[in-house]
Order: C-alpha cells, then structure tokens, then sequence
C-alpha cells in the first residue's frame, strides 16, 4: 500500500506538472501571437501586490518564510491588466520562494520611479551567476546548477513576465549575486501611454 501511494503522488506531480507546461505554453502562444485579450484598465499597484501575496501565503507558510510588503504610500494607479500583473507578480514571489531556503526572507516593494512604477521582489536565496543573467528571460532557459535543476519549473516563467511587462511598455530585469539572492524588477507606466 505504501508503495502504491508513493507512485499516485508521482504520477499526480507529474499531472500537476504537465499541466502547468501546457498552460504556460498556452499563454506564451496567445500573447506572440497577439490572440492574448487584454483587460487594460487603471489600478492600484498595492492591490495587485496583495492578491499575489495571498496566492502563495500557502507556500511561505509551508516553507516558514516571511514576506515583507514595503509599498509606499500615495502610489499613483497604472495602466494595465490587473490579472496579468498579479501573474507576473506571483510568479516572481513563486520564483523567489522556491529558490529561498527555509525560515528566508523575501521583499516585495513599489515605489514611483520617475513617471513609472517600480515593483522588485528579493530573496535572499541561492541567487544566480552573472554569466546566467542575461539568460533568465530566455524561453525554456533554466539556471544550469544541480542546486536549481532539483527545484522544477518549465523555464517559461520569466519569459511570459517579460513578455507580459513589454506589452505594458514596462521592462523587466535581475540583479544577483550567488548565494546571496536575487532581485526581480519590473516598471510600468502610471498612464496610457500614446
């Protein structure tokens, strides 16, 4: 009995992980190929950051990490799809919870940054090496370490971020140093721009 349980939770994270390929490469089909329906509309940057922390609470809580939510006051709304940037959010808190050991601390902060809002999410996990760096945004590219390999994921993640925050005519980037921790930035414009 024991050994039938053991492989059903294999072959149900195997499901769950096919899935989530599936979905990922759904997704990154529909916004190159322009078939995405964007929900545009004006929105405060702190709901979005709420939302995403409510959607991993789970899996902090699991690991016991503590998330520190430092949104400055008076933020102007952006222009934007709020679904969309609560996915490029959550993945990114997703991304630094699951390369954070346990009892981490991972920030998530926004500030203005000239007529832009900024959004970085840090970790103080494994990080990545400068050599990666340019590569993480890549389709399909996962950090080639045996410490990243073991940790999953289809390597679509980021690239859907960066996909998603070039449609807002955002920018998104790393700052890392190895076994230090990463920092995820994006910034989107306050506006509709013309």
């Amino acid at each position: 009995m024991e050994t039938q349980t053991k492989f059903l939770n294999i072959i149900n994270e195997e499901s769950d992980r096919l899935a989530r390929l599936i979905d990922d490469l759904l997704d990154l089909s529909r916004i190159e190929s322009g078939r995405q329906v964007w929900r545009m509309g004006y929105h405060h940057i702190e709901g979005v950051i709420d939302e995403s922390v409510a959607a991993v609470s789970s899996l902090t809580e699991k690991k016991g990490l503590v998330i520190d939510k430092k949104v400055r006051e008076g933020l102007p709304e952006i222009y934007g799809d709020r679904d969309k940037l609560a996915q490029v959010v959550t993945n990114l808190l997703g991304n630094a919870i699951k390369f954070t050991d346990n009892d981490g601390l991972i920030t998530v902060s926004a500030a203005v940054s000239e007529d832009r809002v900024q959004v970085a999410v840090a970790d103080n996990g494994i990080g990545i090496p400068e050599d990666e760096l340019d590569k993480v945004f890549m389709k399909f590219h996962q950090v080639d370490s045996s410490a990243t390999r073991k940790k999953g994921g289809t390597g679509l993640g980021l690239a859907i971020c960066k996909e998603i925050i070039e449609h807002h005519g955002g920018k998104i980037w790393v700052e890392s140093q190895l076994g230090e921790g990463s920092t995820f930035y994006f910034i989107v414009p306050q506006y509709k721009e013309i």
